[in-house]
């Protein structure tokens, strides 16, 4: 996690125009790490609610379709992508955050 925020923030401090190559491989690294650590994470935190890990597929999915869409089809160029798997990676950070604060509150109560 500590990477895919330090993969972030380099994509947000180096612009295109200062350093293209060095913004877009900070931006298709985030997408490569979310996509490691999404999959691993089944086994890294076991006891997770079976909708997040439903979730969790889907946008592993999502960033996966929009590599496809970006580098396959062409369907859009590599600003869109970087929107696309971006949102995708924020959203799942935001329930992901929340579904561990709701296992470690359970698992306080019991």
């Amino acid at each position: 996690m500590l990477l895919i925020g330090l993969l972030l923030a380099t994509v947000g401090a180096v612009s295109v125009n200062a350093n293209m190559p060095l913004h877009n491989t900070a931006a298709s690294g985030m997408g490569l790490v979310f996509v490691v650590l999404a999959c691993g994470l089944p086994a890294l935190l076991p006891g997770l609610p079976r909708p997040f890990l439903l979730l969790n597929y889907l946008m592993v999915a999502g960033v996966l379709g929009s590599t496809v869409l970006f580098l396959s089809v062409g369907y859009y160029n590599f600003t869109g992508y970087e929107l696309v798997a971006t949102g995708l990676v924020l959203v799942w950070l935001i329930v992901f955050v929340r579904n561990t604060a709701a296992v470690r509150s359970d698992r306080a109560q019991r």
